[in-house]
């Protein structure tokens, strides 16, 4: 099956890298990078950051569900056994009142909100 993405991705290299000895730096790249600029025949490419959990796709994808199904029995056991041992952590995010939830530095005049000048003033007074 044909990646449409990589195929942009080759044509654009292409497109814009002419040279083929040129000295390129590639921050944060993957298998994909390495294999564009490999197929499209750059000869002088740095990949830095390759994740090699990529690579190792099918592998990692099969541990982690084997390790769930055989894992999960026993979290549920642990919770069934122990039912305070578990994360009961909660919070809210309440929406400030305006003004009165402002910080000191922020002034709210006429419906718009501005440094408070004074403020600073009072605080550098104090600093010096």
């Amino acid at each position: 099956m044909v990646d449409v993405r990589l195929l942009f991705y080759k044509d654009c290299i292409n497109e814009i890298i002419k040279n083929k000895n040129a000295s390129i730096l590639v921050i944060g790249g993957g298998e994909n990078d390495k294999r564009v600029f490999q197929e499209n025949g750059f000869i002088n490419v740095t990949i830095s950051n390759i994740d090699d959990r990529q690579s190792e796709g099918r592998l990692n994808s099969w541990f982690k569900i084997i390790s769930i199904s055989i894992l999960s029995p026993i979290y549920r056991l642990i919770v069934k056994l122990f039912p305070k041992q578990q994360n009961l952590f909660a919070f809210i995010i309440t929406k400030p009142v305006i003004p009165d939830d402002l910080q000191p530095w922020i002034k709210f005049d006429d419906g718009v909100m501005s440094f408070n000048e004074s403020w600073a003033a009072e605080r550098i007074k104090a600093g010096s």
